[in-house]
């Protein structure tokens, strides 16, 4: 694991001398469509050539292999053109380019999540998204608790692993309850000398 930290750091070092310093953004498609390769391929490519990554170079890879197909972009943060200019991506962008994409999945047939965010302080796409509600045909999914940012994402994933860690630790109390005593000493002491359990022949 130590070689593999030390490899992945002297990669971030060659990326910054040559200047191979990117962002990478996640798109995912709702769980219930399916969209076909060729679809996912269009959306992406729409989605390159967003007006926000003019100038930079950017690498879409589609995932369909997932219960959840997704798309990763790697957008490299500085210009290859004209004098360098710097991807700076604010909250507004972010915004944008999620609103444009939601365009090209209902263009497509596909469904879309209504984020209360985007709506915020843009009536005309807020006036759109309630088109399409009223018109039926494409689904508009309310907004989940999946859906939320990644600051809720994190402290949701953390609740979840302190409960998870609970949960291993009254078992282990449970199970060393029913442990003779002989069967917890030799239990404790593998877990101090790291003995091979299956090869150890004193197994209780």
């Amino acid at each position: 694991m130590k070689e593999r930290i030390n490899e992945w750091k002297i990669e971030e070092c060659i990326a910054h001398i040559h200047g191979w310093d990117f962002s990478h953004i996640v798109g995912r498609y709702t769980e219930e469509d399916d969209p076909s390769e060729a679809v996912m391929n269009h959306i992406t490519k729409k989605l390159c050539d967003h007006p926000l990554f003019r100038g930079h170079a950017i690498l879409g890879a589609n995932h369909f292999d997932k219960h959840c197909k997704h798309t990763h972009f790697y957008v490299c943060n500085y210009s290859a053109e004209g004098a360098p200019k710097k991807l700076c991506m604010r909250y507004e962008d972010f915004a944008d380019l999620r609103k444009y994409a939601n365009r090209l999945c209902v263009e497509q047939g596909l469904s879309i999540i209504d984020l209360p965010a985007l709506r915020h302080n843009d009536p005309e796409y807020s006036a759109w998204v309630d088109g399409i509600i009223a018109g039926g045909r494409i689904t508009v999914h309310p907004e989940r608790e999946e859906h939320r940012g990644t600051k809720h994402r994190k402290a949701t994933t953390k609740q979840i692993y302190f409960k998870q860690m609970k949960e291993k630790e009254e078992a282990a109390l449970e199970e060393e309850k029913s442990l003779t005593q002989a069967q917890l000493r030799m239990k404790k002491a593998r877990e101090t000398y790291c003995w091979n359990f299956e090869n150890d022949p004193e197994k209780p």
